[in-house]
C-alpha cells in the first residue's frame, strides 16, 4: 500500500458499494472470478461466516445477472466447475482507473482471458446476456467504488498501480433479499480430472 490515504479512501468507497448492494430486495445471481489482491486497498470486505460474505468480494464479473430462479441447483455448479477446468490459471495486472456513468473501476490487463471465462459461460447459457444486454461491449473490470467518488481516491488509485493478480477460480454467488450475497460454489480453474 503506497498511501495510508488510499485505504482511508478505498475503506469510504467500500461502504457505500455495501450500502448500494444492501438497498437491492430481489434475489440475483452472478458469476464472477475473485480478485483478492484488490482486498488490502479495500480494507479486506471479506467476511466469512458458513459461506457468506457480508459484501461481494474484490472480483471481475464474468457474467450478471445469472439465472436468478435456477442459480441454487447441483447441475449449474457442475456447469460451471466444467467451464473452469477448461481454463488454465492466469496472471493479470490492474494497470488503468477507468469510469463508467455510476462506478469506478480498475482495467485488467490483459482482458482476453476474462472474453474467453464470458464467451464459455454465454455457449452454456446462451440465453442469459451480460449486464441484461444494456452495454454494447462487455469490459472486464474491478468496481472500486460508486460515483460520485471520495476526493482524490482516482489519483491515488492510478499511484497504486499497477497490482499484479491471479485468476484461480470462478464463484457462483447469489444475493438473497434478507441475507445479502452468498457464495453458493467455487471452481478451480484448470482442475481437469484424470
Amino acid at each position: 500500500m503506497k498511501d495510508g490515504r488510499l485505504r482511508t479512501a478505498l475503506l469510504s468507497a467500500s461502504a457505500s458499494v455495501r450500502d448500494h448492494l444492501a438497498g437491492h430486495r430481489r434475489p440475483e445471481g452472478c458469476i464472477i472470478v475473485p480478485v483478492p489482491a484488490v482486498a488490502p486497498l479495500m480494507g479486506e470486505p471479506l467476511a466469512p461466516e458458513g459461506g457468506r460474505v457480508a459484501c461481494m468480494p474484490p472480483h471481475i464479473t464474468v457474467l450478471y445477472p445469472f439465472q436468478p430462479a435456477a442459480v441454487r441447483g447441483d447441475a449449474v455448479l457442475d456447469a460451471v466447475g466444467a467451464i473452469a477446468r477448461e481454463v488454465e490459471p492466469f496472471a493479470f495486472h490492474l494497470v488503468a482507473v477507468g469510469t463508467f456513468a455510476d462506478v469506478v473501476y480498475l482495467r485488467p490487463e490483459p482482458e482476453w482471458p476474462f472474453l474467453v471465462l464470458l464467451e464459455a459461460v454465454l455457449a452454456r447459457w446462451p440465453d442469459e446476456q451480460p449486464y441484461g444486454g444494456r452495454f454494447d461491449r462487455f469490459i472486464p473490470h474491478v468496481t472500486v467504488a460508486h460515483r460520485p467518488e471520495p476526493p482524490g481516491l482516482l489519483p491515488q488509485l492510478e499511484a497504486a498501480l499497477p497490482v499484479p493478480c491471479r485468476a484461480e477460480e470462478m464463484h457462483v454467488m447469489v444475493r438473497e433479499p434478507r441475507t445479502g450475497w452468498c457464495m453458493l460454489g467455487q471452481a478451480e480453474l484448470g482442475r481437469r480430472s484424470g
